[in-house]
């Protein structure tokens, strides 16, 4: 009976074992092709990438170190969760310090993601807030045939985002870390609810960001032993813009926003600095300020663009007698030396055209300039709202906080949402962020 129970055993353990190795070669398949993508998106931007950079043996490594900040026990609520769309399907992985904790593949087409990420921004009325000239409004309209109600459309991609597998291993985290594929940062992800039986949407217990590549996670990781937990979060000139004045040959005609030019002020009251507003908010000053910042803060007019997004999506700041239009291909060509911090309040600094890597727009830009995180905004939002809402978050910033800056995002909202009679998802889940936060085993805070 013991021989018999050892070779049960051993059978039991080579049965894991190979099952182990397939999983972990179709997920290198899929990182394979991920690569790909990822050089054409960043073929489109003008870019050289070269691929075999992304192995799952690198992945395990810096998933598991992340984690841990380096050093130490690796942080168990911490997963990175996985996308990639292929052969009109999309598969989903979560990676934890063990490996491969949970795989799922759903099919469906990159039509049928964006048609219902119009369908739910048609439901909410985003339609009558976005601009009538925008092409949005088109894809919004067109996707009104599928009547489908906020509900509805939030539990359909809720079902496609989070498989059962996924929600399963979910179960118990905090801080997510996601790699997107398609048009997925681009749906509201806050509104999500992965476990349907709880009612509950994903920001409600889990923070979560975007990553920009698997190429800022490595080099976030390369750099754990680096950085001082002094400097995590140290305000190095901050730069803090709010309504510039439009009066350049591009901007003249945007209406002037004096509710962000009050946001401005009141987060530079928080932080201690000097706002950059109307005829001060030049493009020139603030390119040359934001080099050397660890903390940019844009209140003003966003636009972007799905045909063309690096020529024509642009943030507008006062360009004098030249265009105030501030692009993606501007921005990309930066270099932002101290990794900052960047908070876009700016209508639709989260859109742009879709690839198969992911979305190409102006916060891509600043993330490839080298800014640690960019949060950004999927819809126009109310300036009230929005004031109330990102001076919040500056607040949040300040307390010591673990994966700096998506935690203290998720703390505003939490809070935000407390203080209103009836909860506006329009209002919150337009905001999103992208980037690597700081590892989950620090606490982070906005300090001089």
């Amino acid at each position: 009976m013991q021989l018999q129970r050892l070779l049960f055993l051993i059978l039991l353990a080579s049965s894991a074992s190979l099952q182990a190795q397939s999983g972990n070669q179709q997920f290198e398949a899929h990182l394979n092709q991920y690569e790909v993508n990822f050089k054409e998106l960043m073929a489109y931007r003008g870019i050289n990438y070269f691929a075999g950079q992304v192995t799952v043996q690198k992945v395990f490594r810096a998933v598991r170190e992340y984690g841990s900040g380096g050093y130490g026990d690796p942080v168990k609520e911490f997963a990175f969760l996985f996308y990639h769309h292929q052969d009109d399907t999309l598969h989903a992985w979560i990676v934890d310090h063990t490996g491969i904790a949970a795989h799922a593949h759903t099919p469906v087409t990159i039509d049928s993601l964006l048609n219902l990420e119009n369908t739910l921004k048609f439901s909410m009325s985003i339609d009558k807030i976005i601009g009538t000239t925008d092409r949005a409004v088109r894809d919004l309209k067109a996707s009104k045939k599928y009547r489908l109600k906020t509900p509805e459309s939030i539990d359909l991609l809720s079902r496609i985002a989070f498989p059962k597998e996924i929600t399963n291993s979910l179960t118990g985290r905090k801080y997510l870390l996601v790699m997107p594929a398609v048009n997925l940062s681009t749906i509201p992800f806050s509104m999500l609810k992965p476990w349907r039986e709880s009612n509950g949407t994903l920001l409600d217990s889990v923070a979560f960001s975007f990553a920009h590549n698997f190429q800022q996670l490595f080099s976030e990781v390369d750099n754990l032993g680096n950085e001082s937990p002094d400097n995590m979060g140290l305000l190095k000139q901050p730069v803090v813009v709010g309504n510039p004045a439009f009066t350049d040959p591009c901007t003249t005609g945007l209406v002037q926003l004096a509710g962000a030019e009050e946001e401005a002020k009141q987060v530079s009251a928080l932080i201690g600095a000097e706002p950059l507003t109307g005829a001060a908010a030049t493009k020139g000053k603030i390119i040359y300020r934001m080099r050397s910042s660890s903390f940019i803060y844009l209140a003003t007019h966003g636009w972007s663009d799905t045909e063309n997004p690096l020529r024509n999506s642009f943030i507008a700041l006062n360009g004098r007698d030249t265009c105030g239009y501030l692009t993606p291909f501007e921005i990309q060509s930066m270099k932002l030396i101290y990794k900052p911090v960047v908070v876009l309040s700016a209508c639709q600094s989260g859109l742009g055209k879709v690839m198969e890597a992911g979305i190409v727009g102006v916060a891509r830009g600043f993330l490839k300039a080298g800014s640690r995180s960019v949060t950004m905004s999927l819809w126009n939002v109310d300036d009230a709202e929005t004031a109330e809402l990102m001076t919040e978050f500056v607040k949040q910033m300040q307390k010591p906080t673990p994966f700096f800056p998506a935690e203290p995002w998720r703390q505003a909202v939490l809070e935000y949402r407390k203080r209103k009679k009836k909860d506006e998802p329009l209002n919150w889940a337009a905001f999103q962020t992208f980037g690597v936060p700081y590892a989950p085993s620090f606490s982070v805070s906005l300090h001089r």
